[in-house]
Parts: structure tokens; C-alpha cells; sequence
């Protein structure tokens, strides 16, 4: 790692560490035990960023939307459609071509059973801590976050952890519309639940 971006990644531990300290991070300690705040650095790459689908609009099993069937007709592009070679919905884009031709191709994320939504819907128990009775996104105030290093709206603050807290601009082929989501997700629910101490994540993620 280069010595600016470790410098960065010191002087955030730093700097967050302190003001973790002196907030109220958890209202309802129970059933976090007394003691240090257990802080996790996650640090990486473009899969440390996160892009799992945690929903979108084009999603055949959650989704009103209406999933076209796929044709190329300029007209349908950004649109959801149904990809005939995959059997899944998936928005769509331009790719470059000869002059004058347009061709439209489903993006590069599969949706359909793939979004976190379509598996909490499934009735997997293996899912259901993600939602609470509500249909929200469940957050967990023992286990709290900061990111930095690639673009969020949220970047910088420390918030509990819950679904959204992947790539901010959504690449690669997923639609504005979409929440992702990274490893951050899981790895919080199973220390939180594992250590049952006030924790805090530093996600600190550059692509590449």
C-alpha cells in the first residue's frame, strides 16, 4: 500500500477510534457486555468495496416492474428487460458498435434470485436476519461502521451496521437504483453475535 494511503488509513483508525469513544453507540447496552470497543479493520480491493445486490428495481421475484421481453429497440435501453440467453431480468445498455448500430445487451449482474431481497423473500431461514417484522433492513447498534476510500454518500460517519454499505456508484453494469452490499455485512453479524462487545468496523476499500 503506498505511504499516503497508509498514512490516510492511520489517521482514520485514529480519528474514529476517538469519536467511538465519546458517543453513545449503543442506547440499549444489553446484551453487549462491558469492555473495549472491539475494533476490525477491513481493508482491500474492489471486492472489499462491495457489490452484491442488496435490491433493485428490476427484479423478477420482489419487483413490480415490469420485466419487457429483450429487443433492440433504442427505446428499451436503461430499461428492465428479460434476457432470453440467461433467463433473467437485468437492465440493459448501449454497447459500442458499427455506426449507426445499436445493440442492446443485459448489464453484467444477474438479478433475479441473486438479490438479497429475492433471499430473505425466499423464507431461507438462513436469510432472515437481514429483515426485521417490519420488511426493513434490520440494524445492529452493537456493530457499528465507517467507510472511506471510494465513493458514498455515507463515507466518513460512523453509523450501525446494516444493508448499503457497498460501492456507492454502482459499477460494472448495475442500475443507479440499486443498494449493494460487502463482505462487511455478515462479517459484522457474525462478530457481533460471536464476541458480544461494542464493535466497530474501518472499512477502508480502493478499487483496483
Amino acid at each position: 500500500m503506498p505511504s499516503y494511503r497508509r498514512t490516510t488509513a492511520i489517521a482514520l483508525l485514529l480519528l474514529t477510534c476517538f469519536d467511538v469513544a465519546n458517543s453513545s453507540m449503543n442506547p440499549d447496552p444489553e446484551p453487549v457486555h462491558d469492555g473495549p470497543i472491539q475494533v476490525y479493520i477491513m481493508s482491500g480491493q474492489s471486492n472489499m468495496e462491495g457489490y452484491g445486490l442488496g435490491t433493485t428495481t428490476c427484479d423478477r421475484i420482489t419487483s413490480t416492474t415490469v420485466c419487457h421481453n429483450e429487443t433492440h429497440d433504442p427505446e428499451q435501453l436503461g430499461k428492465c428487460v428479460f434476457d432470453d440467453e440467461d433467463g433473467e431480468c437485468c437492465f440493459t445498455k448501449k454497447y459500442p458498435g458499427r455506426e449507426g448500430y445499436r445493440e442492446e445487451k443485459c448489464r453484467y449482474y444477474s438479478l433475479d434470485n441473486y438479490t438479497l431481497t429475492a433471499l430473505v423473500e425466499s423464507g431461507n431461514e438462513e436469510y432472515q436476519h437481514f429483515q426485521n417484522a417490519t420488511g426493513h433492513w434490520e440494524t445492529r447498534d452493537d456493530v457499528k461502521i465507517t467507510i472511506n476510500g471510494y465513493s458514498h454518500p455515507l463515507q466518513g460517519r460512523i453509523l450501525p451496521l446494516s444493508v448499503g454499505f457497498g460501492i456507492g456508484n454502482p459499477y460494472g453494469g448495475a442500475h443507479e437504483d440499486s443498494v449493494l452490499i460487502g463482505p462487511e455485512l455478515e462479517f459484522g453479524n457474525v462478530v457481533g453475535n460471536h464476541i458480544k462487545k461494542q464493535v466497530l468496523l474501518i472499512k477502508y476499500a480502493v478499487g483496483g
